[in-house]
């Protein structure tokens, strides 16, 4: 797991090879992009621009991935992020080829609190529960970068 501000990307730029193209994407990211799918290399890399409200993480799941790393930009709003190892986590739905998610029940190790320009990145091995409210609930955007393992 990664945890910075955009200002700092050129630290990470060579942990996965498609993490320069994701960190120019943002670089030049336009607030009022819609939501939706964007593709930066067709299924390779893919930026997925969502809108929502934060809602608080009880009855909430983890998740991971197998088979894509996800960077978590936040444009606008606030959220946590909790995050925990998989090992210290217990599997709650079995893994959807379809969808490339599993989903875990367990306790939190840390918090991560995007505020805009924060980022995260989010390797398989990290189970994380993204879309929870900080203070209060709070309309928010996020941008997530999808990086083919």
């Amino acid at each position: 797991m990664i945890y910075d501000h955009l200002e700092q990307q050129f630290r990470y730029r060579n942990c996965h090879p498609g993490l320069d193209l994701a960190f120019d994407y943002l670089a030049g990211f336009d607030p009022g992009t819609p939501d939706g799918r964007v593709d930066l290399d067709g299924d390779r890399v893919f930026a997925l621009v969502q809108s929502y409200t934060t809602s608080p993480a009880d009855g909430r799941q983890f998740e991971s991935h197998y088979n894509y790393v996800d960077l978590q930009y936040m444009v606008s709003g606030e959220e946590i992020i909790y995050h925990s190892p998989l090992d210290v986590l217990s599997e709650s739905i079995p893994y959807d080829a379809e969808r490339d998610v599993i989903f875990y029940s367990g306790a939190a190790s840390q918090a991560l609190i995007l505020t805009p320009g924060m980022f995260t990145v989010l390797f398989p091995q990290d189970g994380h529960l993204p879309c929870c409210s900080h203070q209060a609930d709070v309309e928010s955007k996020k941008v997530v970068i999808k990086l083919r393992v």
